[in-house]
Order: structure tokens, then C-alpha cells, then sequence
């Protein structure tokens, strides 16, 4: 199977005949999955399905543009539908009551309710919505994604970042093994890691000068938004750049290790495209073992494991080579 012609199979039929769309829900927060995840997103719109995106947006916004009916409305995938992450789920849902006459294209979402009320709450307005197509990564998703959308309005659909390809790796392994681990809401008890191994997350990092100037744009769009419409095609470039910014430090995190444990989905992603072997755990509600059984990704690189303990012991078993000379097929199987 190759992801890009999967994911081309899914998005250019919903997507035929528009020539221009907004792109909204652009992550301001430095998790590197997520803003490969826009990357991937950016480079299919603009380059596969040859369709300009006009204007971007974050899910803070307080004032959603004007659009006529030829613009599509696209709301970036992730692993944020439901109530884990109830910001980005208001705002979505806010996109769909603001622009109740448009295609709206949820882009390839992990659905994960732990409320049957916030789930009633959401589908009394997804169900509203006179044309909303919404895409889902694993079966689980497309099960909860019936109760939210009509079967017609629902497609399996791989995750955006696959869409990055083959990745060089930026730097060199300077160490044997390295965990990076999640840090917040989806994390999951799997006992202790060993002190021996060098641990982190890519979350949490220092603002930089583009990070910086990102978010007095934003303070200064939501202030005077008439003044800062015509700036919307430089917001689009900068908010490429930054993304940018933080994929290339998570590629070096990732790249400082000969093996890699994780029990974050892009990390295994991105493992996957730069050919890094890897041992993965899932989170709180089985992310990336949904994931991996719907699309099959890492075969032959990547094993998995149940706790910090079993995955270490795995990790000392995985081959120390450079696994650059099957990258391309991983990355578009």
C-alpha cells in the first residue's frame, strides 16, 4: 500500500472542482507530531490536490473570516476529536455552526470519547451539518465517527504526516537508545524507566524568535482582524516556517539515537520515515496500536511492548544498523 496514494484515493474526490480553502486549527503549541501532521496536511492541499490555501487559523481564534461558497473549510487531523482535549473540540464545532453551507473536511482524526454526554453534544451539531465529510485513522474512530456523521460522511483515511515521505536523518546517533516519553493528558502508568537511558518529550520546548513573532501576529490579528486580513497569505508562510522549526528539532531528537522507544504515534511515524528502528508502547486509549493495525506501518522496524521495563529489554535487542536502505518502503507501503 502506498499512503500518499491512499490518502489521495480518500480527499481528491470530496475535494474535486475547489480551487482555494482555509486550513484551520493550526497547532501553536510545540508538539512536533502535530505540526508534522500540518506539514503533511500543507503539502497535499497545496501540491496533490493543486488547491491554495487563502488563509489559516488556531483554534483560540475569536473572529472566523467571511468565505464564499467556492472556499473548502479544512480542519486539521490529530488525535484532538473529543473530550481529552476540549478546546479544539469547541472550536470545531464552532467551525461547523460558523460555515453551515460549506464542505467541511475534517482531515484524519483519532476519535476518543470518555463521555457519552459530550458525545451526544458534539453529534447534535456534526449531524446538523449540511456537508461535512470527516476522515478517521483506525476502525475504532470510524465506529464512534457513526454516531457523529452519516456512514456516507465518513472515510478511513492514513494519517496526514505519512505524506512527509523518506526523511534524512539530520544528524548522527550519539547514543545507544533514547525514550521519548509523553508528558500529559494521554499518558499511561507503564511502570519505570531505567535510569540508565537518556529520557525526554518534545513538548515544552523554549520559544524562539519565530515562535515568537508567530504569536504577536496572532495577538495582533485577534485585535484588529479588518487591519490584518490582507496579511493572511503571510500568515500561511509563517506558520509554515515555524512548523518547520519544530519538526527539524524533533527529527533530531529522534535522530540522536541508534533505537528509539516511544509511546507517542508521531514518534513512531516519524521513525518510520527515517528509517530509526523503535519500540513502541501505547497510550491511554490504544492510539498507536489502532493505528498500526489499520495501516500496518513499521513492519520490520519497529516491535512493541507493554511496559518502560519490557520495552528496554526490546530496545537492546533491535539492530544497531543504519535502516536508511529500506526507508523508502516504509514510507510508502
Amino acid at each position: 500500500m502506498n499512503y500518499r496514494d491512499s490518502i489521495s484515493s480518500v480527499l481528491t474526490p470530496i475535494c474535486e472542482g475547489y480551487k482555494k480553502a482555509v486550513l484551520f486549527d493550526f497547532p501553536t503549541y510545540d508538539n512536533v507530531g502535530d505540526l508534522a501532521i500540518w506539514l503533511g496536511e500543507v503539502e497535499f492541499i497545496t501540491h496533490t490536490l493543486d488547491i491554495r490555501i487563502i488563509a489559516v487559523e488556531h483554534c483560540q481564534a475569536t473572529l472566523l473570516p467571511e468565505l464564499d461558497r467556492q472556499t473548502l473549510v479544512f480542519l486539521s487531523g490529530g488525535g484532538n476529536m473529543g473530550d481529552l482535549w476540549p478546546q479544539h473540540e469547541r472550536f470545531r464545532l464552532r467551525v461547523l455552526q460558523r460555515y453551515p453551507d460549506h464542505r467541511v473536511v475534517v482531515l484524519p482524526q483519532s476519535i476518543h470519547f470518555t463521555s457519552n454526554e459530550a458525545l451526544e453534544k458534539s453529534a447534535s451539531i456534526t449531524q446538523s451539518h449540511a456537508d461535512l465529510f470527516l476522515c478517521v485513522r483506525d476502525a475504532p474512530s470510524a465506529a464512534i465517527a457513526e454516531t457523529l456523521v452519516t456512514k456516507s460522511r465518513y472515510r478511513l483515511c492514513p494519517d496526514m504526516a505519512l505524506v512527509l515521505g523518506s526523511l534524512p536523518r539530520p544528524i548522527s546517533p550519539a547514543t545507544p537508545v533514547f525514550a521519548l516519553k509523553r508528558s500529559d493528558a494521554e499518558r499511561k502508568e507503564l511502570g519505570v524507566l531505567s535510569p540508565e537511558i537518556k529520557a525526554g518529550d518534545w513538548v515544552g520546548s523554549s520559544p524562539t524568535f519565530l515562535g515568537r513573532m508567530t504569536r504577536i501576529f496572532d495577538r495582533l490579528q485577534t485585535r484588529y482582524p479588518n487591519r490584518f486580513l490582507p496579511l493572511a497569505g503571510y500568515r500561511v508562510r509563517l506558520y509554515d516556517a515555524l512548523a518547520r522549526e519544530h519538526l527539524e528539532r524533533g527529527l533530531k531528537l529522534l535522530s540522536q539515537a541508534e533505537v528509539v522507544i516511544t509511546d507517542r504515534l508521531h514518534a513512531h511515524i516519524l521513525c518510520v520515515l527515517l528509517g530509526i528502528p523503535h519500540v513502541v508502547l501505547d497510550n491511554s486509549y490504544g492510539k498507536i496500536s489502532r493505528f498500526r493495525q489499520q495501516w500496518k506501518t513499521g513492519e520490520g522496524i519497529c516491535v512493541v511492548a507493554d511496559s518502560w521495563d519490557e520495552a528496554t529489554h526490546a530496545a537492546a535487542e533491535l539492530p544497531r544498523s543504519d535502516m536508511r536502505k529500506d526507508t523508502d518502503k516504509w514510507a510508502t507501503e
